[in-house]
């Protein structure tokens, strides 16, 4: 459906820090050829990985501001 719109990011570098009440995020994907460098804050690790992808990509992707994580599930 998205064609030519259809991006693909690549992790180059995840940073997690443990914080009081949360976590915080730096990463770096690699958009296209360029490094783009991302934070973010949440709850834990998800809640700010998903946090700082949203807000670094709803300003240009404006259809994004309506997602929401409605449920998380890892199985080791």
């Amino acid at each position: 459906m998205l064609g030519a719109n259809l991006f693909e990011l690549k992790l180059h570098k995840l940073g997690i820090e443990e914080l009081e009440g949360g976590s915080s995020i730096k990463l770096e994907v690699i958009e296209g050829e360029q490094p783009i460098e991302v934070e973010g804050r949440g709850v834990g690790l998800v809640d700010a990985l998903f946090t700082g992808l949203l807000d670094r990509y709803a300003r240009e992707y404006q259809s994004l501001k309506s997602i929401q994580m409605t449920g998380f599930k890892a199985d080791a």
